[in-house]
């Protein structure tokens, strides 16, 4: 359901989450990333994290532990968010999925490392500002799209100047307001 929030937490298992409808708000590594049907998030062991739903839908959740990842590649070792093809949909619906074999599950996870090891990572997620008051204003904006404010309408209702909201959109997402 939509405000479902699961607290700042971490895992000793690596986690890959997956909304496979609605959205979620996942924070984790000091980054905000507003994540839908075409992202799956890579969250490494130890790493700190929160996710609150904002659109209803279904999470999927596979957790594993680190020693599955593939030797020498670090690109399992931060926090990603990439790109869900059909093929790795299918794996995480698979690997989720009880009752299934400890043997079962470790071969899909693998296969599942596999795929999403070619897989581009999403640069087009958005990342939201740092700053609470263009975070206010972001999160605002992705609840009701159709606001049509703007950055000085923003300002004066926050009561900060048009130029520090605007510094704070590009410091904390790398793109503008208006972007």
């Amino acid at each position: 359901a939509a405000g479902t929030r699961y607290d700042s937490h971490l895992h000793a298992t690596d986690q890959l989450a997956w909304m496979v409808a609605g959205s979620m708000r996942l924070t984790v590594g000091g980054t905000t990333w507003e994540l839908g049907v075409d992202h799956v998030a890579w969250i490494p062991a130890g790493a700190l994290h929160e996710m609150t739903i904002t659109r209803p839908g279904v999470l999927v959740d596979v957790y594993a532990d680190p020693v599955l990842r593939p030797a020498g590649d670090d690109r399992w070792e931060r926090p990603a968010v990439l790109v869900v093809e059909p093929m790795a949909a299918t794996l995480l619906r698979h690997a989720a999925e009880a009752p299934r074999s400890r043997e079962r599950r470790e071969l899909a996870y693998r296969l599942l490392l596999d795929v999403l090891a070619d897989a581009p990572l999403r640069h087009d997620v958005v990342a939201l500002p740092a700053d609470p008051r263009a975070r206010r204003v972001a999160v605002a904006l992705l609840d009701d799209p159709a606001d049509a404010r703007s950055l000085g309408d923003w300002a004066v209702t926050l009561h900060v100047s048009e130029k520090t909201l605007a510094r704070a959109f590009v410091a904390g997402t790398g793109l503008t307001f208006r972007q």
